[in-house]
């Protein structure tokens, strides 16, 4: 499991004195993603927002900023994922959640070709996500940062292309911040 800002992530962040690094720049990558000043959801004029929470946790596997953190993040991280996944199974949030081993590790090891994730509609339906790594001074991944919209505003085209690109970048600003050479 992954937990979204507040948790588990961010608390190897706090014990290496960079949360308030992180905390400082979340809102600025908000505003250059999307254009719109938020804190934990985007209002605009067509409004979107989710029940994700500070703090709530949710399958890795179903997920971009988990699925990035797997294929991008410790390597224990994942080997982890996979001894329960051997004991207890993918959890499937809906019926485009990837429930097959296989078809995860395939996904993984192309997120970490390409070095960002998707997520089409496999945690919310009609939601999808673009999320990209962020590093610490030590170039290890420490936390990932999306943007999310619904599906029929998310293309995959443009899912892999400009809002890919634009994740990158912000990850890569963010990354700076906490000392990461990119």
């Amino acid at each position: 499991e992954v937990t979204n800002l507040g948790d588990d992530w961010f608390a190897v962040i706090e014990r290496d004195k960079q949360f308030g690094a992180l905390a400082a720049v979340k809102k600025a990558y908000v505003f250059q993603l999307t254009g719109v000043e938020a804190f934990d959801g985007v209002l605009a004029d067509r409004r979107v927002l989710t029940s994700l929470r500070i703090g709530e946790r949710m399958p890795a596997h179903a997920n971009a900023l988990g699925k990035v953190m797997l294929a991008l993040g410790d390597a224990r991280h994942r080997e982890a994922h996979e001894q329960r996944l051997a004991s207890e199974g993918l959890t499937s949030l809906t019926e485009a959640t990837l429930a097959d081993p296989a078809a995860l590790a395939a996904e993984l090891d192309e997120i970490a070709e390409q070095g960002f994730g998707l997520d089409r509609e496999e945690c919310e339906p009609g939601m999808c996500c673009v999320a990209a790594p962020v590093r610490d001074d030590r170039g290890e991944v420490v936390a990932a940062l999306s943007i999310s919209g619904p599906s029929f505003r998310m293309a995959e085209a443009a899912m892999t292309g400009d809002l890919a690109r634009a994740v990158l970048g912000a990850a890569s600003q963010l990354s700076q911040e906490l000392g990461a050479r990119v």
